[in-house]
């Protein structure tokens, strides 16, 4: 059995592809999807989405360019991939356990569900939002979570793990204005 580590399941969908069991159909179709973009749901709390939102806003006025949480998000997990790509797996595992445990701490599972509770806001109100991210980060991804797998059997999903660094960035965000992280976004849209 095959392990997904995400709803999209690109690496389950490689693997089909290079079974030789796929169609010329199938073939066509992953081809279309392998040059989109790949949109995951994320369960985040609210207020942080407020001040992602926010921040997109802030950027906007800078540049006057539409600025997205997507587009956030892409700058953050691919500076996430090259970081964790220098440290090796058992690192990068720590690097996301010790973030997930800075910010947020599981307070009970209900069937699938998860339920989070924020260690200075208990209870805090979770929504869901959709974020598209390109194909190669995104494959990236799974890629780095299949590899982790190897060295150490975890539950972790793609999601997971954006949620992780998504709530990072905005701790981080608030702790010092935004300032460093606007400017560092800046020169990552110039390059």
């Amino acid at each position: 059995m095959n392990k997904k580590y995400s709803e999209v399941d690109l690496l389950g969908l490689k693997r089909h592809l290079q079974s030789g069991r796929s169609s010329f159909l199938y073939k066509l179709r992953y081809r279309r999807y392998f040059s989109r973009e790949v949109t995951f749901s994320l369960r985040l709390p609210s207020t942080y989405l407020d001040r992602g939102e926010i921040l997109c806003e802030d950027i906007e006025r800078l540049i006057e360019e539409e600025v997205e949480i997507d587009h956030l998000l892409s700058m953050i997990l691919l500076d996430f991939l090259k970081k964790m790509n220098k440290l090796g797996a058992m690192a990068a595992f720590q690097y996301l356990v010790d973030r997930y445990s800075k910010v947020l701490r599981i307070a009970h599972y209900k069937g699938e569900e998860e339920e989070f509770e924020l260690i200075q806001k208990p209870r805090e109100p979770f929504e869901t939002c959709e974020i598209s991210l390109t194909h190669n980060v995104a494959y990236r991804l799974e890629l780095f979570l299949a590899e982790l797998d190897y060295t150490f059997a975890h539950d972790m999903t793609v999601e997971k793990l954006i949620e992780i660094v998504y709530c990072h960035m905005i701790e981080t965000i608030k702790q010092d204005g935004g300032a460093t992280f606007t400017k560092a976004f800046i020169k990552y849209l110039k390059t």
